[in-house]
């Protein structure tokens, strides 16, 4: 997922490009992101059977006053013609919801998502 070439402005500039809802981030949240100095990004969880394909991928960020601060991508093929959808959020809890509305109200993954978070970790 990390490309090493790929600066921490042009990353950022990809993700938020790409997400359908990246208005919806606090405005502060992206403000602190212009300062972010350096990047680095992982695989949180999978889910794929024969209809949906679904994956949260963590993004962290080191800014210039030595904080840190994370976005959550949840990346799912839902689209017309089953084309790769992004949201991003600024809490674990709400990439946790998120990931709950995509699946069957009465599958085991659901039931999972609503009692661990979508790395299988307890909230």
């Amino acid at each position: 997922m990390n490309d090493p070439y790929e600066t921490t402005e042009t990353h950022l500039e990809r993700l938020l490009g790409r997400a359908l809802n990246s208005f919806d981030l606090p405005d502060a949240l992206v403000e602190k992101l212009d300062s972010a100095l350096a990047h680095a990004s992982s695989l949180c969880s999978a889910h794929h059977s024969a209809g949906l394909h679904r994956e949260t991928y963590r993004h962290t960020y080191l800014l210039n006053d030595g904080s840190s601060l994370t976005l959550w991508e949840l990346v799912h093929n839902t689209g017309r013609d089953g084309a790769r959808l992004h949201e991003l959020y600024g809490e674990e809890s709400e990439v946790r919801l998120a990931a709950t509305r995509l699946c069957r109200p009465s599958s085991p993954e659901a039931e999972r998502l609503a009692v661990d978070g979508p790395d299988g970790l307890p909230p």
